[in-house]
C-alpha cells in the first residue's frame, strides 16, 4: 500500500471577507498555524465553519453542498455549482473582486502558496511553489503572466505529483469526504458508497485497480439504478391492466343517461364560469381605469382652485402672518394675547389687506369666472366619474358572489362526474376501444420489462470483474489491518471506554466495514447514540489520515466539533481521542469549538502535548450578537480558563 503525502497548513490570509468584521470594519485575517491542534473558538453563528470551509475551497476549489447524495471521486466536481452561491451573501457585492484566501503549505519539503478569488471558477489568482536550501529560496519554474487557468490546472497537477496520488479527483475525495467532518454530519461508516471509495483508495496495492473498482462499482450502482427505475414503471403500467381488465362492470343505461346529462351541465358551468371570469376582470379593469381618471381630474381640480385662491394664499401664507398666529403677537404694534389672535384672524379672512387695503378677491374678476367654471365643471365630472366607479364597485361584487355560486355548482357536477368515471373506467375512458388500449399498456409493459432485464443484465456482467478486484482489495485490507484496526480500537476504545472491533464486509457489490460493539454489529446508525456514532465515524476518520499518511508527512483532519451531541460522560473523553491523535502519531487537527460549559477544550488542554496546542478567540474577529454581548464576561472567563491552563503545562 502507498503511503500519501497530504498538505500541511502553515498559514491562512483572508482579505477583505464581508463576514469577518468587527465595530463595522472588515477585519483582514491572517493566522500562523503549528503542527498540533489549531482551534477556533466562538459562540454559535460567528462563522466558525466558513473558516473550515475556506481552508478547503483554498486547497480544493471546492465546498460541499450539504445534504447533498455522495458524488464519486470523477463526479465530485458537482458541487462546482454550490460552491459559486456559497460565499453569495457572507462577501457583499463591493467586496466581491477584492475579497481572496491565500493559503501556504507544505508537501515534504515543498512549499506552496496559494491566492483563490472566491468567484473564480477553476482558477487561481496567484500560484508560488518552491523549496528553502540554506534560507534560500528555489522557486519552481512557472509560466511568466500564467493565466489564471492555467495556474488552476498547474496547481492540481503539481500536488497530484507531490502528494502521490493518482488522480486530484482523489486527493479532493479523501480531503472533503474523508479528512472533512463538516457540519452537515456526513457518516463515512454508514454511507456504503462513500465508504467503498475510501477504502478502494485506501486498500490498494495498485491504484489502477482502485480506479477500476471505483467505476465498476459506479456502472453497477448505475445499471441497478436503471433496473429499478423500469421495473417500477413496468409495474405501474400491469397495476392498470389489472384494474382495466378486472373490472367488466358496465354502466345501465339509465346510468349512461345521467352520465351524459352530467357531463353537459359540467360543460355548461365550466364555460359559464370562463365567461363570468372574462366579465369579472373586465369590470375590475374598468374600476382601475375610473381610479385613473378621478386621480387625474382631482390632480386639476386641486391645480385650478390654488390659481383662484392665489392672492388669498399670499397673505395666509406669508411669513409674517404665520409668525404673528403662532406667537399670539402683532407684529406692527407688540400687541399680545388671544384677543389679538382672535383680531388678527378675523382681519386676514377679509376681502382685502388688512395694512394697505388693497382688494384680494375682485381683482381681474373675469379671470376669476374663467377659472371658478372650470372648477365647477371638473367638479361635475368627478362626480358623474364616483357614480360610475360606485356602480363597478357594486357590480363586482355582485360578479363575485355569482362565480362562487358557479363554483361551487361546478365542483358539485365535476364529483358526480369523477365517481363515475372512477366505478365505470375502461368503459367511460377507453369505449368501444379498451381491447386496443389495453393491447398498447401491455406492449409498453414488455418493453420496459425487456429493458429492466437488460440492466440486471449489464450489471450481471461486471461481476467477474468486480470479483476479481475486489479479493485485491480485500487481500491488501487483509495486509493492512494488522496497523490500521488496532489504531481504530485504540482511539474509538479512548472515546468509548470499552473494546470494539470492525469487520472488512463485501456483499450485494459492495464493500464497507462493519462495527462490532458489544459482539453486535452495528450495521445502522440509528443503532447508536448521536455521540457515539459522531465521534466513532471521527475516530474512522482519524484512522485513515494515519494509515495513509507518510511518516514525517501527517495528515491534516477538519472537525467542526458536533459538541451540542455530546454526553456529559464523553465531553472529557472526546478531548483525550483528539490529543491521543495529535500526542501518539503527531498528527493535526484543525476544529471549531462552541464556548459553552462543554468539558472538550479543558479535557484537551489538559492532555495534549506541550506547545501542540493553539486556541484562536473568534471575539478577535467579528462582533457578537445582542444576546452574546450580555455573556461576553463568561465567553472570556472560559477562554481564560482553557489558555492558563496551556500556559501552566508550557511553563513546566
Amino acid at each position: 500500500m502507498s503511503k500519501f503525502n497530504f498538505p500541511q497548513i502553515r498559514n491562512i490570509k483572508i482579505r477583505n471577507f464581508s463576514l469577518y468584521k468587527k465595530e463595522d470594519k472588515i477585519v483582514n485575517i491572517d493566522e500562523k498555524v503549528k503542527p498540533g491542534i489549531f482551534c477556533l473558538a466562538g459562540a454559535n453563528g460567528l462563522g466558525k465553519s466558513t473558516f473550515q470551509n475556506i481552508i478547503n475551497y483554498a486547497l480544493t476549489g471546492l465546498v460541499l453542498a450539504p445534504g447533498k447524495n455522495f458524488l464519486s471521486p470523477d463526479k465530485i466536481k458537482g458541487n462546482t455549482n454550490f460552491t459559486n452561491t456559497y460565499f453569495e451573501g457572507r462577501i457583499k457585492a463591493e467586496e466581491k473582486k477584492i475579497a481572496e484566501v491565500e493559503l501556504l503549505f507544505t508537501i515534504n519539503n515543498r512549499y506552496y502558496r496559494v491566492v483563490r478569488g472566491f468567484f473564480e471558477e477553476d482558477t487561481i489568482r496567484e500560484l508560488e511553489i518552491y523549496e528553502l536550501s540554506k534560507n534560500k529560496k528555489i522557486s519552481l519554474p512557472i509560466k511568466d503572466n500564467g493565466s489564471p487557468e492555467y495556474l488552476g490546472k498547474k496547481y492540481q497537477e503539481e500536488i497530484t505529483n507531490d502528494i502521490g496520488i493518482m488522480k486530484y479527483e482523489y486527493y479532493v475525495f479523501l480531503q472533503l469526504y474523508v479528512f472533512t467532518f463538516d457540519e452537515d454530519r456526513r457518516l463515512l461508516f454508514w454511507d456504503y458508497r462513500a465508504l467503498s471509495n475510501a477504502l478502494s483508495i485506501s486498500f490498494s496495492n495498485n491504484l489502477d485497480d482502485a480506479e477500476a473498482l471505483i467505476n465498476i462499482m459506479g456502472k453497477i450502482e448505475k445499471f441497478e439504478s436503471d433496473a429499478r427505475n423500469q421495473r417500477w414503471q413496468a409495474k405501474q403500467i400491469y397495476d392498470e391492466i389489472k384494474k382495466l381488465t378486472a373490472n367488466h362492470k358496465k354502466p345501465s343505461n339509465k346510468e349512461k343517461r345521467n352520465y351524459l346529462e352530467i357531463c353537459e351541465k359540467y360543460d355548461e358551468t365550466q364555460i359559464t364560469l370562463d365567461n363570468l371570469s372574462i366579465e369579472y376582470d373586465n369590470l375590475l379593469n374598468s374600476r382601475n381605469c375610473l381610479h385613473s381618471d378621478i386621480l387625474t381630474l382631482e390632480t386639476k381640480y386641486k391645480e385650478y382652485f390654488s390659481d383662484y385662491s392665489e392672492p388669498k394664499s399670499k397673505l395666509l401664507n406669508s411669513t409674517f402672518v404665520q409668525m404673528m398666529v403662532k406667537n399670539e403677537e402683532c407684529l406692527i404694534c407688540g400687541a399680545k394675547g388671544k384677543y389679538i389672535l382672535e383680531k388678527i384672524n378675523k382681519n386676514i379672512y377679509k376681502n382685502f389687506c388688512p395694512l394697505c387695503d388693497t382688494s384680494i378677491t375682485n381683482e381681474d374678476s373675469k379671470s376669476k369666472n374663467i377659472l371658478l367654471e372650470k372648477i365647477k365643471k371638473i367638479d361635475n365630472q368627478i362626480s358623474e366619474k364616483r357614480k360610475k366607479l360606485n356602480s363597478i364597485i357594486n357590480e363586482i361584487e355582485e360578479k363575485e358572489l355569482l362565480i362562487k355560486k358557479t363554483d361551487i355548482e361546478f365542483k358539485k357536477y365535476q364529483q358526480q362526474k369523477n365517481k363515475i368515471e372512477r366505478d365505470y373506467p375502461h368503459f367511460l375512458e377507453n369505449g368501444s376501444n379498451n381491447s386496443a388500449y389495453v393491447s398498447k399498456l401491455e406492449e409498453q409493459y414488455r418493453a420496459f420489462d425487456e429493458k429492466s432485464k437488460e440492466s440486471y443484465k449489464r450489471r450481471d456482467s461486471l461481476q467477474t470483474k468486480f470479483n476479481s478486484l475486489e479479493r485485491k482489495i480485500k487481500k491488501a485490507y487483509s495486509e493492512g489491518e494488522m496497523v490500521f484496526v488496532p489504531i481504530f480500537k485504540e482511539l474509538a476504545k479512548s472515546f468509548i471506554g470499552y473494546d470494539l472491533d470492525i469487520k472488512f464486509v463485501s456483499k450485494n457489490r459492495k464493500i464497507s466495514l462493519v462495527l462490532d460493539l458489544d459482539s453486535s454489529a452495528r450495521t445502522e446508525s440509528h443503532k447508536l447514540s448521536e455521540s457515539q456514532r459522531f465521534f466513532l465515524d471521527i475516530a474512522l476518520r482519524m484512522s485513515l489520515a494515519i494509515y495513509l499518511s507518510s511518516p514525517g508527512i501527517e495528515s491534516t483532519i477538519f472537525i467542526d466539533t458536533p459538541e451540542g451531541a455530546l454526553d456529559i460522560a464523553y465531553e472529557t473523553r472526546v478531548g483525550k481521542m483528539f490529543a491521543y491523535f495529535i500526542n501518539s502519531y503527531s498528527q493535526n487537527i484543525i476544529m471549531t469549538a462552541n464556548i459553552n460549559s462543554s468539558q472538550l477544550l479543558t479535557s484537551l488542554a489538559k492532555s495534549i502535548k506541550s506547545d501542540k496546542m493553539v486556541i484562536r478567540r473568534m471575539l478577535d474577529w467579528i462582533d457578537l450578537s445582542i444576546v452574546q454581548r450580555e455573556e461576553e464576561k463568561l465567553f472570556k472567563k472560559y477562554f481564560d480558563n482553557v489558555e492558563s491552563l496551556l500556559r501552566r503545562k508550557n511553563e513546566k
